[in-house]
């Protein structure tokens, strides 16, 4: 199939975001159309400052841009109310970020399983889904450990295979090696390129070139403008 064909997960039309300061409305998106294809791994390259987060923040649902807007599977998700948005991150949309925020007062599974605890499914079936997606990232033998003892790199497999368990349309990463050293960033890169094989859909912000060399479709954010590098 090629990419006329496949089906668009993700898209935005004339994204904007500006900051009002004392002085001036800094413009820190400008006009950003985009399109995220199913199975596709993009990688959105930019310095730090240059508005990455802010747009994966308002791709996913998180932060309203300015103007422009923002679909999932054709859906405008910011004519939803908060309710429906609410939705729309917990069943359409994984996170991973640089800092992997999970909840230090649950086990590994425990933290897994939460994004299905919202959904109200019951707790024995969230956490046997749960372990499905851990033994995925590697992390089978870990299932009731504290998160707070665990590594940098398992830290992070929990928090991807938190965002995979919603089986999600995209998945949206952060840095997600940016507080790693380089042999746990390595293999949390392989796990993420090896789930990107079976069809999940990523997208990555980052300022490292290694991790765009490696992926499919790759866009730079510079100065606010979206370009994508062929």
């Amino acid at each position: 199939m090629n990419k006329q064909e496949k089906e668009v997960v993700l898209r935005t039309e004339n994204l904007t975001k500006k900051f009002k300061t004392e002085r001036e409305d800094l413009l820190i998106l400008d006009n950003i159309n985009l399109k995220i294809h199913k199975g596709e791994i993009t990688s959105i390259y930019g310095p730090s400052g240059s508005g990455k987060s802010t747009l994966l923040h308002i791709l996913g649902g998180l932060m309203k841009p300015s103007s422009g807007k923002v679909f999932i599977r054709e859906k405008d998700i910011y004519l939803s109310n908060d309710k429906e948005l609410s939705k729309i991150r917990n069943t359409s949309i994984g996170f991973v970020f640089q800092f992997h925020h999970l909840l230090k007062e649950f086990n590994v599974i425990e933290n897994v399983a939460f994004p299905l605890y919202i959904r109200g499914i019951k707790k024995e079936k969230a956490e046997e889904m749960a372990k499905k997606y851990l033994d995925l990232v590697g992390l089978n033998e870990r299932l009731s450990h504290n998160v707070l003892k665990l590594s940098g790199g398992e830290k992070q497999r929990v928090a991807i295979a938190r965002a995979l368990i919603g089986e999600p349309d995209i998945i949206l990463l952060d840095e997600p090696t940016g507080n790693l050293d380089f042999d746990n960033a390595q293999n949390v890169l392989d796990i993420l390129f090896r789930l990107n094989e079976t069809g999940t859909t990523l997208t990555i912000v980052t300022h490292n070139q290694d991790i765009v060399k490696r992926c499919e479709i790759r866009y730079s954010l510079i100065h606010g403008t979206l370009t994508n590098e062929v």
